[in-house]
């Protein structure tokens, strides 16, 4: 048996290699990355819509941050709820695949009449929607500000795409380098 008495300090600690980089342990390193496969999403057919927003409730715990969705095809059934500050980025919209097959409710209702929900950022995916929908938007955004859909490609049938919606301080909604694609069920898109 070997007996260990001193652990080498880059086990440990972490500093970057650049001017002005300070040395902090592993573990906040590790910290800076919210995964949603560290909550339990597996991919495939399996449904991780609980895994997801446990992620997303942990970055929401942390006062906000990117939750990360690695390459893969993922299956959602079910709505998102984000908080302030809570990013979901993917590995990009050729890498990550996002099955969503809840019928007639939201991927993603973020804020409401009564609450604003602000800088939230969701980017570098790509939305393959099942089922059909004969009412409801696939996203809402209501009463918040700097939110942003980006590097994001949505197929399939949906009744609405995305309804932008708030008050005159609230108004501030990008949509970036999106491709919308398949039939929509409503006059509006």
């Amino acid at each position: 048996m070997i007996k260990l008495t001193k652990v080498a300090t880059w086990l440990v600690n972490w500093k970057a290699s650049a001017t002005g980089a300070v040395e902090r342990t592993m573990e906040s390193k590790l910290m800076d990355n919210i995964s949603v496969a560290d909550f339990g999403a597996i991919p495939g057919n399996t449904d991780s819509l609980a895994a997801f927003q446990a992620a997303i409730n942990y970055a929401n715990s942390l006062g906000g941050g990117a939750v990360t969705v690695p390459s893969g095809t993922w299956t959602l059934k079910g709505s998102l709820t984000f908080y302030n500050n809570v990013h979901l980025v993917g590995a990009g919209q050729g890498s990550t695949v996002l099955l969503y097959s809840a019928i007639n409710v939201p991927f993603a209702a973020i804020g409401t009449a009564s609450t604003n929900i602000n800088n939230v950022h969701i980017r570098d995916l790509h939305i393959i929607v099942e089922g059909t929908h004969t009412s409801g938007d696939l996203i809402t955004w209501t009463n918040g500000y700097n939110l942003c859909l980006e590097n994001v490609r949505v197929d399939g049938p949906f009744y609405n795409f995305l309804k932008m919606h708030g008050g005159s301080q609230q108004f501030i909604y990008r949509v970036n380098n999106c491709i919308i694609s398949g039939a929509t069920t409503s006059d509006d898109v």
